[in-house]
């Protein structure tokens, strides 16, 4: 029995002392971590400031042992990855960023290193997946914002790689994902206007002045998507509006004063009267073989039968020219549209062997092209 109570008051007697030594121990535990990640601060410090410097190698070492320091930490390791890159040790780089990855699948940063690494080794099948995963997947800050520049960058590379299917894919559901905002809704209007998509763009560019009647990037956008897809009516109304609100937008007055010309040459307008028609087809025809004429003249080239195709054109243009000025042209569909396909040969023919229209020229080939051309 006693021997018992000894042994309970030994174990009562040392609890204390087990207690005060968990206490000092875990204290010096927190006191250890804390040094760790004091000098990992201190270190991620130094080698963002190295690369800040262009100290590149300097910054790795650091970075590093800021990584060693915090005992792994992603975000550390995610810098020094970069920093790798910078040097272009791209494998090293890539060795860390598939140890992110395997730890964090869905890590949005990541997985945009890694289709940057796969873009630059010209790795397209690995470099779509990789911003797949970077588009959907998770970001620390500014979620929205980051997979929308990652959806772009996407759309960028594919465009570089002529994959132009691909990339306005990429394009178009990127489209759908955006919030109502004119402002993104225009930037990505411009992209499928500079791919030369011009219905999407202008379907892109009404849906940001439905947002926003007066947002002139869009209105001069819609614009200029309108004039490309031969609707000039409709492109004079937005260009018109574009310049009330930027008056010294030259290029905007530039297509809208083609724009009007077109539709004051326009034979095939179909509320014009009969004399009127007319009078646009005799003026497209004079202006066209005038042209037609001076380019040959330029070029010290005959006129004469059997001389070339503006041989060719000239004489066909001189056996319908009393056609042209008859007064029962207008009342006559299927001959106002042989005339005016001559002026459109003739402006193509002159176009070939002398450069491009300009001026009325222009206007005429427009016109012609929108009702003619194959």
């Amino acid at each position: 029995m006693n021997d018992t109570f000894r042994r309970e008051t030994i174990l009562i007697a040392c609890f204390p002392i087990l207690a005060l030594l968990f206490l000092v121990t875990g204290a010096a535990t927190r006191a250890y971590h804390a040094k760790q990640a004091g000098l990992a601060r201190e270190w991620y410090g130094k080698g963002r400031a190295a690369l800040a410097r262009g100290k590149v190698g300097e910054a790795i070492q650091d970075l590093h042992a800021a990584f060693v320091y915090s005992h792994g930490d992603a975000a550390y390791e995610l810098d020094l990855a970069k920093a790798l890159i910078s040097a272009h040790r791209t494998e090293e780089a890539r060795t860390y960023l598939m140890a992110l990855r395997d730890r964090d699948p869905e890590n949005g940063p990541v997985n945009l290193e890694l289709a940057r690494l796969a873009a630059e080794r010209g790795d397209a099948g690995e470099a779509v997946r990789y911003f797949h995963s970077a588009i959907y997947g998770l970001w620390p800050e500014r979620p929205e914002e980051q997979r929308r520049a990652a959806w772009l960058e996407l759309y960028h590379f594919l465009m570089s790689r002529g994959q132009r299917s691909e990339a306005l894919a990429e394009l178009m559901a990127l489209a759908v994902e955006l919030p109502p905002d004119p402002v993104l809704q225009t930037q990505v209007g411009d992209l499928f206007l500079q791919a030369k998509d011009y219905e999407r763009a202008l379907h892109q560019y009404e849906g940001a002045l439905r947002l926003e009647p007066n947002h002139e990037p869009a209105l001069r956008g819609a614009g200029e998507a309108a004039f490309n897809l031969g609707d000039y009516r409709q492109a004079e109304r937005y260009l018109r509006r574009a310049l009330r609100l930027e008056r010294h937008d030259s290029e905007a007055a530039q297509r809208l004063e083609l724009a009007q010309a077109v539709l004051d040459v326009d034979p095939f307008d179909p509320l014009l009267p009969p004399a009127e028609r007319r009078q646009r087809v005799v003026r497209a025809f004079d202006q066209s073989l005038a042209r037609l004429v001076k380019c040959a003249h330029d070029r010290r080239q005959s006129l004469q039968p059997g001389q070339g195709s503006l041989a060719l054109l000239y004489a066909e243009a001189e056996t319908m020219r009393a056609e042209v000025r008859h007064p029962q042209l207008e009342r006559r569909p299927a001959r106002l549209s042989a005339v005016m396909n001559l002026v459109f040969q003739m402006e193509t023919a002159t176009t070939e062997a002398c450069g491009p229209p300009s001026g009325l020229d222009e206007a005429i080939t427009l016109a012609a092209s929108k009702h003619l051309a194959p």
